[in-house]
């Protein structure tokens, strides 16, 4: 009974991680260029540089923003990615903290060398997996549960449930009629 319960504990805090995060989800697009800073959904993103980036088949941008809410800074490294006959690729920098997820892209740049900096911010987003958790947690509760509460509820005269279960087990017994097979049945006192 436990584990059912803990188990759809988990699954409605996944559902109320997914709504809040869809509902509250916070998204922007600002021109910035290095020094620049800009107020987005109570945090502060200051872009520090920018400097060419290449990698293992490919060279693009990088770009470093610092984002704060009164807290401790955090470090995100947005890039373009160009690869040989492919398309821009656009690597957005994602970092995770207790209360959501923010993310930053790094765009275009225009004549006057500002880059334009997509951000989003979506809350609650950490209540998904946590929802998930919980209902794995439930689930393997709920699977320990009956072998623990039979365990408990048959005493030693023959398997005959405790007096104060609402449920009778009839399991191990003979049915009279067929003498070869085994009743389980689960029926309410």
């Amino acid at each position: 009974l436990w584990g059912a319960r803990v188990a759809h504990g988990g699954i409605a805090i996944a559902l109320g991680g997914l709504v809040l995060s869809s509902l509250l989800t916070t998204t922007a697009q600002r021109t910035m260029t290095p020094g620049d800073t800009a107020t987005f959904a109570a945090w502060t993103i200051r872009l520090h540089e920018v400097w060419p980036a290449a990698g293992e088949g490919w060279a693009g941008v990088s770009a470093e923003l610092r984002a704060s809410n009164g807290g401790g800074a955090i470090l995100l490294e947005p890039e373009q990615r160009n690869y040989p006959n492919r398309p821009l690729i656009l690597q957005a920098a994602t970092r995770a903290t207790g209360s959501g997820t923010g993310s930053a892209s790094l765009g275009a740049r225009d004549r006057d060398g500002a880059w334009s900096i997509q951000m989003r911010w979506t809350p609650f987003l950490v209540l998904i997996p946590l929802g998930g958790v919980i209902a794995a947690l439930g689930g393997a509760l709920a699977m320990v549960g009956p072998a623990r509460c039979r365990k408990n509820r048959v005493g030693s005269s023959g398997g005959a449930p405790a007096a104060r279960s609402r449920w009778s087990i009839r399991a191990w017994s003979r049915v009279r009629s067929s003498p070869r097979s085994t009743a389980w049945s689960l029926r309410p006192r």
